[in-house]
């Protein structure tokens, strides 16, 4: 029988990251927390760092010092440092924001992308919910565009054989229901992938707390008896008491045989960005967030400038003044210089640059938006369901009032107009009396 891990219940454990000679504190995660994620704590810690980091490395208690035992079970210290010779790649803080959407509504260039998915998973992966009241959802969100999933194929996944072609590759989705779709595109959930350079199969139970009727849906032959991977569904931080009984914490998902299933990195990049968010440290995320800005400026902005099609601007086509500092002469009448053409590419890159710079405005402006939604979501979860049915009990009744009332209306302008029309044919009748009299 496993043994539950043992931990200080009033202290937080703190994962630092080391990188470039530079100690930041990335995570702090309430002790009780790490017996409902692992039955290794320090597995699932160095797989955790590892996420962030984007490379593989070892947990020490202190800088410099020897490798941890992952194998114990008891937290002993408070602080562990992670180190990796490889480069780092850090975890892109703001990954899973700009999700414009969670509804249904299809667009031109997602319907493929939604056949595939369907073909592939047949069923919510979750719940076993046929595709018919399922949808395709991105890993990486629709609204990030094809530049950075070429940002992300240049560091966190250049191991892949086959490259993602694209924010619609199908590597780049799962079919879930819309209430998963929802929860897992605000990082408040995520999928652990099973094994993984860190964990063991074992390091989660095997004992799936979800009805046989459930389990029977999401796996009509059964849960396999020897499964070489699993796929568990986790909540950050663990316990969600509205949804809990509806998809319970540590459930497995389907998983497809398909070539095109989304790879284990993709599934990486996800629950690293949920842990961030439920317990991620300030400098951490600024150092990510630099390292992550400075990265997209040099190569995504750049590749989008020279990728544009766009003709050059009218007014610097018919700016032909001699005096021009930007052109220059050389006996021609009507020739254009190379100080002239410089002119032009730089007026059309700071063209572009502002229309980044705008774009950029506009996903900021997304981002608040999308917050000031997210806390409205975080008080309806924290007060359970009945709020929520409250809520949409009350939406409902002040439709229900309003049609009422416009209905109410409609006919008293119709009895009013009917009344108009009685009392004019009555007068018309009355002259027409005294003229034939």
């Amino acid at each position: 029988m496993a043994t539950t891990p043992t931990t200080d219940n009033d202290s937080n454990i703190n994962l630092w990251i080391i990188q470039q000679e530079k100690c930041h504190l990335a995570l702090s995660i309430p002790a009780t927390e790490f017996q409902h994620f692992s039955l290794r704590p320090l597995a699932w810690l160095r797989y955790l760092a590892g996420a962030l980091y984007g490379r593989e490395g070892d947990l020490s208690v202190s800088i410099n010092g020897h490798t941890v035992d992952y194998d114990q079970l008891t937290l002993c210290d408070r602080d562990y440092y992670f180190t990796s010779p490889e480069i780092a790649y850090l975890l892109d803080p703001k990954i899973m924001d700009e999700r414009q959407s969670y509804s249904t509504h299809d667009t031109a260039g997602r319907v493929g992308f939604k056949e595939e998915i369907i073909a592939r998973d047949s069923i919510c992966i979750v719940t076993g919910i046929s595709a018919e009241f399922s949808q395709a959802c991105h890993i990486v969100p629709h609204m990030k565009g094809d530049n950075y999933l070429d940002f992300l194929s240049d560091n966190r996944l250049k191991t892949l054989e086959k490259p993602l072609e694209g924010i619609n590759d199908s590597r780049n989705g799962l079919l879930l229901i819309h209430s998963l779709h929802l929860i897992i595109g605000k990082s408040r959930a995520a999928f652990l992938p099973l094994p993984n350079w860190a964990m063991k199969m074992s390091d989660i139970p095997d004992c799936d707390p979800r009805p046989s009727s459930t389990l029977s849906k999401v796996f009509p032959n059964g849960l396999p008896e020897s499964p070489t991977n699993r796929l568990i569904f986790q909540y950050f931080p663990h316990d969600y008491p509205a949804l809990q009984h509806l998809f319970p914490h540590n459930s497995d998902a389907r998983i497809s045989s398909h070539e095109d299933w989304p790879p284990p990195q993709m599934f990486d990049i996800a629950y690293a960005a949920a842990a961030l968010k439920a317990w991620g440290q300030g400098d951490f995320v600024s150092v990510a967030e630099d390292s992550t800005r400075h990265y997209l400026e040099t190569h995504v902005i750049s590749d989008r400038i020279n990728d544009d099609d766009d003709p050059i601007l009218d007014d610097d086509i018919e700016d032909d003044d001699p005096n021009d500092k930007d052109y220059e002469d050389n006996g021609n009448d009507h020739s254009e210089g190379r100080y002239r053409q410089a002119g032009i590419q730089e007026k059309n890159l700071k063209r572009k640059l502002i229309q980044e710079h705008q774009c950029c405005e506009q996903a900021i402006n997304r981002s608040r938006i999308a917050d000031q939604a997210e806390s409205t979501f975080d008080d309806v979860m924290a007060g359970g369901m009945i709020p929520l049915v409250l809520a949409m009990w009350q939406k409902n009744s002040e439709d229900a009032f309003r049609r009422a009332r416009l209905a109410q209306k409609k006919r008293l302008r119709e009895e009013v107009v009917h009344w108009r029309s009685t009392v004019s044919k009555g007068a018309e009748a009355d002259q027409l009396n005294e003229l034939t009299e």
